[in-house]
C-alpha cells in the first residue's frame, strides 16, 4: 500500500506536468500533495520525492499503442517482480516482453502485437516510468548542453504492463477492451493504472472495473476535458462540469 500511495504522487505529478487534467487519486493520496514538504508536525510526515524510484511497483498503462522497441525501455529495471514465468502461467504465451515490460498485449484486436504509430501511448508509459542513459549531452561548440541525452520517467524503476485498447489503425479507446485490460492489471497486481479516455462513452463493464480496482485500492488515473459530453450525459457526479469523459468522471 505504501508503494502504491507514493505511486499515486508520481503519476498525478506525470499528469500536472504534461497539461491533462486530473480526476481521481484516493484521499489519502491527495492529502499528500498538500503535505508532502512540511515538516513532520502535527502527525503529517515530510516526504521527498526524489527518492522514490517505483522499485518493486508496476503501472498499467491502457492506450492506443505503444512502441515496445523504444530505447527509453530498454533498460531492466531494478526490483522487478513479474518475470517471464509469472507472466506465461497467469496470463499464457506470447505477452512476455522483456523485464522492463514483462506484460503486453492488444485486447482490442485479441493478439500481441500493440504497436500503434500515434505515439501518444509511448509518451505516456515513458513519462510514467521510462529510463534511457544516452552516450553523452548534445553540446553547442561552447560546451552549452542543448540537450541531455538522458531521461527518467516519474517512477523509472517500475514495471510496465502495456495494454492496447484500440483497434488496429484507430486512436479511439474501446470500451470493452478498456475494462478486461484493468481486470487484467488487477490479476498482476498493478500498482497504479493510467487510462486513456479519448473516444470512451459510458459502459457498464468498463464501470464495474474502475469500481473494482477502487475497491481494492488501485489508483486508477484518467485525463478529462478533451471531449464534448454534455452534462446531462455523464451518470454521476461532477455535473456541472460538461466536458469530462464518463470514464474520468468513474
Amino acid at each position: 500500500m505504501k508503494n502504491r500511495k507514493w505511486l499515486s504522487l508520481a503519476l498525478a505529478a506525470v499528469l500536472l506536468l504534461s497539461s491533462i487534467p486530473v480526476l481521481s487519486a484516493d484521499e489519502g493520496a491527495r492529502a499528500w500533495i498538500f503535505y508532502r514538504d512540511q515538516e513532520d508536525t502535527e502527525g503529517k510526515i515530510s516526504y521527498n520525492l526524489s527518492d522514490y524510484t517505483g522499485k518493486g511497483t508496476s503501472i498499467a498503462v491502457i492506450d492506443a499503442g505503444f512502441d515496445v522497441t523504444h530505447p527509453v525501455f530498454a533498460a531492466a529495471p531494478a526490483g522487478a517482480y513479474l518475470h517471464e514465468n509469472i507472466i506465461t502461467r497467469l496470463m499464457g504465451e506470447g505477452r512476455f516482453v522483456s523485464e522492463k515490460i514483462p506484460f503486453a498485449w492488444d485486447y482490442a484486436d485479441g493478439d500481441g502485437d500493440v504497436l500503434n504509430i500515434s505515439g501518444h501511448g509511448t509518451s505516456v508509459a515513458s513519462l510514467a516510468a521510462g529510463i534511457y542513459i544516452g552516450a553523452g549531452d548534445i553540446k553547442q561548440e561552447d560546451g552549452t548542453v542543448l540537450h541531455e541525452s538522458s531521461f527518467y520517467g516519474s517512477a523509472p524503476d517500475a514495471q510496465l504492463l502495456l495494454m492496447k485498447a484500440a483497434s488496429e489503425g484507430l486512436a479511439k479507446i474501446d470500451a470493452d477492451a478498456a475494462a478486461a485490460a484493468i481486470l487484467d492489471a488487477l490479476r498482476l497486481d498493478a500498482s497504479a493504472i493510467v487510462l486513456n479516455t479519448y473516444g470512451l462513452a459510458a459502459d457498464k463493464d468498463l464501470a464495474e472495473a474502475i469500481a473494482r480496482a477502487n475497491e481494492i485500492g488501485v489508483p486508477v488515473f484518467a485525463g478529462a476535458g478533451d471531449t464534448s459530453l454534455k452534462a446531462e450525459d455523464l451518470s454521476v457526479l461532477y455535473t456541472d462540469r460538461s466536458t469530462l469523459t464518463a470514464a474520468a468522471d468513474l
